[in-house]
């Protein structure tokens, strides 16, 4: 009996962490995303460090898409990013690769912030930015290596 319980935990557990996981990917389109962004930008990612239940994420700009003159982001600047662990699916994981990164402003009115569904490959960023008519996304934009990192949008 006492083995059947310590099984029947076991499971449990298991799948509340399991549902824990799968809700943590629901997220809307990426050109969704990218249409409600307050910015967005590829990057080369410098830096992660922890503080609790968040994250911050330092980029060296690459292409600026979307907020230049509003958040007064400039090629070749950095930028860090608070990023909120609750919800995370698909954060870039390797430093000194290139991603795609849409990013919206903080309710409390502090800076930029991030979050799992705002993260994307750069090669797809600059093909949403395209369709989306942003002159800085020209196919002279090289592509990065690095596969799509984004569960597929934001819940802004």
């Amino acid at each position: 009996m006492r083995r059947f319980g310590l099984v029947i935990a076991t499971v449990l557990i298991g799948s509340l962490g399991w549902a824990e996981g799968a809700s943590a990917c629901s997220c809307v389109g990426p050109e969704r995303v990218y249409r409600s962004a307050d910015a967005a930008f590829k990057g080369r990612l410098l830096e992660k460090e922890r503080a609790g239940r968040r994250e911050t994420y330092s980029y060296r700009i690459v292409r600026v898409y979307k907020g230049a003159e509003q958040y007064g982001l400039v090629e070749r600047d950095e930028i860090s990013l608070p990023v909120s662990l609750i919800g995370q699916c698909g954060f870039p994981q390797k430093k000194g690769e290139r991603y795609g990164v849409m990013a919206f402003e903080e309710e409390k009115g502090g800076g930029l912030q991030a979050n799992g569904c705002t993260m994307t490959s750069a090669e797809r960023l600059r093909k949403i930015a395209r369709r989306a008519g942003d002159a800085r996304a020209s196919a002279s934009d090289q592509a990065s290596p690095g596969g799509n990192v984004s569960c597929g949008g934001v819940s802004a």
